[in-house]
């Protein structure tokens, strides 16, 4: 589903108009249209903005590190599935003790493949940011407060770090129109967004009968979007 498909349906549901083929554009809309644009953009974003680990929200990164360079800014790295630099960042996902980024050295091949370990920002300054500190082999990976990617040792040479980090909203506009979809979410929950929608313009005009629709339709999709799209429970490390 793109914007101006979830503008017509969200008007045919509230009794804007009659059919979908009565809006053909979302730009340079007007009164109950105007609105319901920016009700459909605006549940679109809080959406994504809802939870923090969406699996939709979720991508691979990979990065070749510059020898003697310790820090990396998120502009630096590539997202696997897109294939380009990342653009949409809301945080790293390095944390994970079940799934810790991995490293190797870029002349010796994937075989040489590692697994680095996280350090919380405070812990890393402490034990790895004192005195005069050697060159190697990086090993132990950190985010600093500016979200940028630290790495220790400082790579004494070119190596390829790969993990996970989660993406910042899609941001759309009318001028988008049906030209952009919405990004990753599977299109079987899209309609999510026209109920969230549909909830705005009947808390704003008194429409009863539209909120409890969204309400209850809608519910009942979240709930198997939430069910599909947040993570499954894992079990812990053991204790000893």
């Amino acid at each position: 589903m793109n914007l101006l498909q979830a503008v017509q349906k969200t008007a045919v549901n509230c009794d804007v108009v009659d059919k979908p083929s009565e809006i053909i554009s979302t730009a340079d809309q007007q009164g109950d249209l105007y609105r319901i644009v920016d009700w459909c953009i605006d549940a679109w974003t809080e959406l994504q903005s809802s939870k923090r680990t969406w699996r939709f929200m979720r991508s691979r990164f990979t990065i070749n590190t510059v020898a003697d360079t310790s820090e990396y800014a998120y502009g630096a790295f590539t997202d696997v599935l897109a294939g380009a630099l990342i653009s949409r960042f809301r945080n790293w996902f390095v944390d994970n003790p079940q799934n810790p980024p991995k490293a190797y050295r870029t002349s010796s091949g994937i075989g040489t493949q590692y697994y680095m370990r996280f350090q919380a920002w405070n812990d890393f300054q402490a034990l790895y940011q004192m005195g005069n500190q050697n060159p190697g082999q990086p090993q132990i990976i950190t985010v600093d407060p500016q979200n940028n990617i630290v790495v220790w040792p400082t790579p004494n040479d070119d190596y390829t770090i790969t993990g996970d980090y989660h993406k910042s909203p899609q941001l759309l506009s009318a001028d988008d129109d049906g030209d952009t979809e919405f990004a990753d979410m599977p299109a079987m929950f899209h309609t999510v967004v026209m109920y969230d929608a549909m909830r705005k313009y009947g808390t704003t005009e008194g429409a009863e009968e539209v909120i409890l629709r969204a309400n209850t339709e809608g519910a009942a999709l979240k709930r198997d979007l939430d069910r599909d799209q947040l993570p499954r429970f894992e079990e812990g490390s053991p204790l000893a």
